[in-house]
């Protein structure tokens, strides 16, 4: 006779099984929220056939926010739907329904979000499905899966993504509790201003040690754990100018984050806020979009979807505090925008950079 049959899990089961330990383990101890939202859009990628996902989380007042992206790409692709007001996060939330497989192409997505879908395309995104983040009846965000794919995410795919969407949630609302009874929308905001602390020390670090914004993520995320310190919390001391994380490590390129097996790791090539890079960004360097024409030199093709926003608020009359404050992104990053907008529209003055937009009839 023939011994027993055994069905060992496949290596991407053992991952997906080894994802909800430590997705579950947040319900028991507490959770440093700004790490787990950003290690769950990571989760995504990993476990998902999607090249990207980024989680939007809304303020008391019913206000979406950007709180975790897996790229710059991304996170600019986010920021620049909340400032339009129209994209799958937004539709999804406000909708309280999923949004599933839409293809960026389509006629529907063009006219429902004819902003964003532009801007999605020039970032090489073929499809997108955004996931409501809710419990109870209570929706306090959305997930957004982004592929270069031309094939949909299967139901299996799409099911897994809602199951990460509600264990955030629940993790969301138990981290409420587990401090002494926070109420849900403090705690949201907490998880929000995290956020907007995490950029800021993203910014001085990488303008302090030399490398890209999202190498300086990976440095702040790394002393954060291996000193057993809040991911905010390191963020805070490097922003107050306490930590100087460059002066304790020799700053090397961090090595590329480990591959599921049978799952390719997308490879972004996401210009950050400091790499003058103008012409927007592929999701991934096999994203195939069409070559821009050469001869093409108005400020529509050169500059990426976001420094646009960020223009024509500027020639509307927003100060730089107002446009920062209403896409919940630091000062400094304006300020740096509009210094590579400048430059890589020729000019040396915001004026002179607002003058070239309205010729070429942008804003």
């Amino acid at each position: 006779m023939s011994g027993p049959v055994t069905n060992d899990p496949s290596p991407h089961e053992q991952r997906l099984a080894e994802v909800f330990v430590e997705l579950a383990d947040t319900l028991i101890h507490d959770v440093d929220v700004a790490d787990f939202l950003q290690s769950l859009t990571e989760h995504c990628v990993e476990l998902l056939p999607a090249n990207a996902a980024g989680l939007m989380l809304a303020d008391e007042h019913g206000r979406l926010h950007l709180a975790a992206a897996t790229s710059s790409t991304t996170r600019d692709l986010g920021l620049f739907e909340l400032a339009q007001e129209q994209g799958p996060c937004v539709d999804a939330f406000t909708t309280e329904q999923p949004l599933l497989n839409v293809a960026i192409a389509s006629t529907n997505a063009a006219t429902r979000w004819p902003a964003f879908t532009t801007a999605a395309a020039q970032a090489g995104v073929t499809s997108t499905s955004a996931l409501p983040m809710r419990l109870h009846g209570q929706v306090v965000g959305a997930l957004n899966l982004l592929s270069n794919r031309h094939d949909p995410l299967s139901a299996t795919s799409l099911a897994l993504g809602q199951a990460l969407a509600d264990v955030a949630t629940i993790a969301l609302l138990n981290e409420g509790s587990l401090r002494e009874k926070t109420p849900l929308s403090k705690q949201l905001h907490s998880a929000l201003q995290s956020r907007v602390v995490i950029e800021q020390a993203k910014g001085v670090l990488a303008a302090r040690a030399g490398i890209s914004v999202e190498d300086a993520f990976v440095w702040l995320r790394r002393h954060a754990r291996s000193h057993g310190m809040a991911l905010t919390q390191v963020a805070a001391g490097v922003v107050a100018g306490e930590l100087r994380l460059d002066l304790d490590h020799t700053l090397e390129p961090p090595a590329p984050e480990p591959q599921t097996p049978g799952h390719q790791a997308p490879r972004h090539q996401a210009p950050s806020a400091t790499s003058g890079a103008g012409t927007g960004s592929s999701l991934s360097s096999d994203a195939g979009a069409a070559e821009s024409d050469p001869l093409a030199s108005t400020s529509e093709t050169v500059l990426a979807p976001l420094d646009l926003e960020i223009l024509r608020m500027i020639a509307a009359g927003d100060a730089g505090a107002a446009v920062a404050h209403r896409l919940a992104i630091p000062i400094t990053e304006v300020t740096l925008r509009m210094m590579l907008i400048r430059a890589q529209l020729g000019v040396t003055s915001t004026a002179g950079a607002v003058q070239v937009a309205r010729r070429d009839g942008i804003i």
